[in-house]
C-alpha cells in the first residue's frame, strides 16, 4: 500500500513539473514575440522621426552652396576668385 502511494505522489509530481515546464515555455515564446515586436515598434518610431525631420527641415535656396564654394591653391600659385582656401 505504501508503494503504491509513493507512486502516487510521484506521478502527481512529475504531471506538476511537465505542466511548469510548458507554462515555462510558452512565457518564454511570448517573451520572445515581445521583443521582436518591440524591435519592429522601435524601427518604426525611428523610420517616423526621420520623415519628420526631413519635412521639418528648411530647404537651401537653390545654387546656394556655388557661392560658398572655395577654390583650392597651392603654394605660389594666384588665382582671380574672391573665394580662395590656401593649401599650404
Amino acid at each position: 500500500m505504501r508503494m503504491a502511494w509513493v507512486i502516487l505522489l510521484m506521478a502527481v509530481l512529475a504531471a506538476g513539473v511537465v505542466q511548469l515546464r510548458v507554462r515555462q515555455n510558452a512565457a518564454r515564446a511570448e517573451t520572445y514575440r515581445l521583443e521582436a515586436e518591440r524591435v519592429n515598434v522601435r524601427r518604426r518610431l525611428w523610420d517616423q522621426q526621420i520623415q519628420l525631420s526631413v519635412r521639418s527641415i528648411p530647404r537651401p535656396a537653390e545654387g546656394g552652396e556655388r557661392a560658398w564654394a572655395l577654390e583650392l591653391v597651392g603654394p605660389g600659385e594666384s588665382t582671380t576668385a574672391g573665394h580662395v582656401a590656401r593649401r599650404d
